[in-house]
């Protein structure tokens, strides 16, 4: 069993100089070439071979910079619903994440475009009413789950 005992400012920094100087003791030391030999840490050939080599750039190639903004905009709509939907966020942490306004946004989009593609006013006065409790609930709610999947939320109405 281990004890922290408390220990004085002055004791902590000298225990601290104490053990700063053993590791610096310890590394000034180097082993010699023929102590990394014994050890198999290094091992010399007797022949060296060369041989031509043609110039080429060796610099490693970079397939980010070839995305085009619309790859860019995919992949960080992927990251985004995986963050937003399957990443464990802490209850205290929730408020501080930025996935409930994404969310609010994504469903007014669904709203309308669903509306407007069927013309159905109903529908809509049912989802912008619904959308409004959401909102109530957002605000003054802090036990409510915002990573719930939208197709759980649409199936509910």
């Amino acid at each position: 069993m281990i004890y922290n005992v408390q220990q004085s400012p002055a004791e902590e920094k000298k225990q601290k100089e104490e053990k700063k100087r053993y590791l610096l003791r310890k590394l000034s030391f180097r082993p010699t070439v023929e102590e990394l030999k014994e050890k198999k840490i290094i091992r010399f050939n007797d022949y060296i071979e060369v041989t031509q080599a043609h110039d080429y750039d060796r610099r490693a190639d970079k397939p980010w910079t070839r995305l085009t903004p619309k790859d860019k905009a995919a992949i960080r709509k992927e990251l985004n619903e995986f963050k937003s939907s399957e990443m464990a966020v802490h209850e205290d942490s929730r408020h501080l994440t930025r996935y409930a306004a994404s969310f609010f946004l994504r469903m007014i989009n669904n709203i309308v475009y669903t509306c407007v593609f069927e013309r159905d006013l109903l529908l809509f006065d049912k989802y912008l009413f619904f959308l409004f409790f959401f909102l109530l609930l957002f605000k003054y709610g802090n036990n409510f789950d915002f990573h719930m999947r939208e197709e759980d939320l649409f199936l509910q109405i």
